[in-house]
């Protein structure tokens, strides 16, 4: 599955100012005097201006602690540790395990900072498709059956949405910057595809239900090699849209996700020699020899592999 390291994340979740004290074991004031005195500031704020500290502010502290503690002065110790390279602090970055439910609550707080850093780290270590499946999925749904009365102009779902949607765009940046050594990150191993792109299109495509799904399949893909792209439509007009598409561009293989298409437009699409994927608990079931059903994303990703490889 896809493995990528994204460059902006220090693949760890920051910490309030109250957690990060707990853990170098001094008040919250004193972080605050020395991030006024000394500069010894946090390196990210939320959106609403918290102060958060990431692993490597809190190996900063450590050190800061540290020479205090060895008669340093605190100015002094503070411009040691700005000074000091990060190889040399001894970061941890398994500060917090990672679960949906820490998701769900960054979700629900609007914290952008920490849905970013928990979604980027899951990647990192567990690729693109797992991390929708074990993580965002879970907590996405958890999200939308549990909500509850809000300000006008905040919605957790559709934040969330977003924001998952601009790491699968940093994803697919990364994709396309590496194309040219590309290094397998869907299965661990060199792809069999390499960088050869075939010219014609694999669609992959749904109702906007299923925006999340259809970008992450097409995202896995495309680590594999193959020129995927990504369609969401309202579900009255998807059937018209995919014909209309299929008529006026070289299209391979359609990936349909879920429910997305009525059986007519399946076989319609199939009869014209393009080859149809369906995927997903919800797809129709049709007894089609030449229309391949899936259940899940990961076996979809190896049979499109297999079969256009």
């Amino acid at each position: 599955m896809p493995r990528v390291t994204l460059a902006h994340t220090m693949n760890d979740v920051p910490l309030t100012v109250a957690a990060a004290a707990h853990r170098v074991g001094v008040p919250p004031s004193t972080l605050r005097t020395w991030d006024r005195r000394y500069g010894l500031s946090p390196s990210a704020r939320t959106v609403g201006a918290h102060r958060r500290y990431t692993a490597l502010d809190i190996a900063r502290l450590h050190r800061m602690c540290s020479l205090i503690a060895r008669g340093v002065s605190a100015s002094d110790a503070a411009h040691t540790v700005a000074s000091e390279p990060i190889d040399v602090l001894g970061v941890d970055y398994e500060l917090v395990s990672i679960y949906p439910e820490d998701l769900e609550t960054a979700a629900k707080a609007g914290d952008e900072l920490t849905i970013r850093s928990i979604i980027d780290k899951s990647v990192a270590e567990e690729g693109l498709v797992r991390t929708w499946i074990e993580l965002i999925k879970p907590a996405l749904e958890h999200v939308k059956h549990n909500e509850q009365t809000r300000r006008p102009g905040f919605c957790p779902v559709v934040f969330m949405q977003n924001c998952v949607l601009e790491t699968i765009g940093r994803v697919m940046d990364e994709a396309h910057a590496n194309k040219d050594h590309h290094k397998g990150l869907y299965s661990g191993s060199v792809s069999q595809r390499g960088a050869q792109q075939k010219s014609a299109q694999v669609i992959v495509a749904s109702t906007h239900q299923h925006v999340i799904e259809v970008n992450v399949l097409g995202t896995a893909l495309t680590w594999e090699g193959i020129e995927a792209q990504a369609l969401c439509t309202s579900e009255d007009i998807i059937d018209d849209v995919m014909k209309n598409h299929i008529e006026n561009h070289d299209v391979e293989a359609v990936i349909l996700v879920e429910d997305a298409c009525s059986v007519d437009t399946i076989t319609s699409i199939q009869s014209v020699g393009v080859t149809v994927v369906l995927t997903g608990e919800d797809a129709p079931r049709i007894t089609n020899p030449n229309v391949t059903r899936l259940r899940t994303m990961s076996a979809t990703v190896d049979e499109v592999v297999s079969m256009l490889g």
